[in-house]
């Protein structure tokens, strides 16, 4: 997927492949040790069974949980990368919508007066993300075509404010925005499942890890591989201390919200309010 894995994944990955590996490459010494250690116990007629195997299988074990966990952060770094395209071509039509809407603005105080600003929904700073702009344009819209608003011109201005033609001029870019807005939302979607996915692959290898590595030790330390054991030993106390560190920049970046900013939003409501 060519995405870097977050630090946690990494020390994971890590973790398993230092316990894994001494599985896979120690598995016949230590199956050989264990057999010497077990064989004074075998009873007339009994036979050893294959010790080794049993230790390779747990290093598989491993790898699988492993695996499956950086597939699926892999994958969700992956939808985060689309999150993060998709705003970066929400930007164009937003900038778009929040000129005109600072024209409109431009335009209503030279020809009604400042006063006029509120009814119109203009009288607030507009949002920095799509889907604030979009709701401010939508409610403008809205304003410029409701009759309950009145435009009155300044005295000693003749022209008039012809509503339904601003309106039909934002109606294009609120439409274009408002497609963004969707894909954005659709996409935040997809990338929360994802997450959800991640979590839950991180915490069943975190499960399996822990008795997997532990009974690995204790194999390694009766067969007499006590150097093997000791290393094997602090990667269940290394998990522990995961704090969590290590997210990269896209992740947090798609934690942004997608709403309307809650000082900007409130403005918009109180305004909406008080034309009703």
């Amino acid at each position: 997927m060519g995405q870097k894995l977050r630090t946690m994944v990494m020390k994971r990955a890590a973790l398993c492949d230092l316990v894994a590996g001494a599985a896979q490459v120690q598995g016949p010494g230590v199956g050989g040790s264990l057999g010497e250690y077990l064989a004074p116990a075998l009873c007339d007629g009994e036979s050893l069974p294959d010790l080794e195997l049993p230790i390779r299988l747990y290093g598989r074990r491993l790898l699988g949980f492993r695996d499956q966990m950086v597939q699926a952060d892999a994958e969700y770094l992956q939808q985060l990368a689309l999150l993060a395209d998709l705003r970066r071509q929400s930007e164009a039509p937003m900038a778009k919508l929040k000129g005109s809407i600072l024209s409109l603005r431009s335009t209503c105080e030279g020809l009604l007066g400042t006063e006029s600003l509120g009814s119109l929904a203009l009288d607030f700073n507009l949002a920095q993300e799509p889907r604030g702009v979009l709701r401010q344009g939508e409610i403008i819209q809205e304003r410029l075509l409701s009759s309950e608003v009145e435009l009155v011109p300044r005295r000693w201005v003749k022209a008039t404010l012809d509503r339904e033609e601003v309106a039909n001029e934002l109606d294009g870019e609120i439409v274009d925005l408002r497609v963004m807005v969707e894909r954005l939302v659709a996409q935040r979607k997809v990338v929360d499942t994802a997450k959800v996915r991640k979590d839950e692959a991180m915490k069943e290898f975190d499960r399996q890890f822990i008795p997997l590595a532990r009974m690995l030790e204790a194999t390694f330390r009766l067969a007499g591989e006590t150097d093997l054991a000791d290393r094997i030993r602090p990667t269940v106390r290394q998990l522990g201390r995961d704090d969590g560190q290590g997210e990269d920049d896209a992740e947090s970046e798609a934690r942004a919200p997608e709403s309307t900013p809650a000082s900007e939003s409130g403005a918009v409501e109180e305004t909406v309010s008080s034309a009703s």
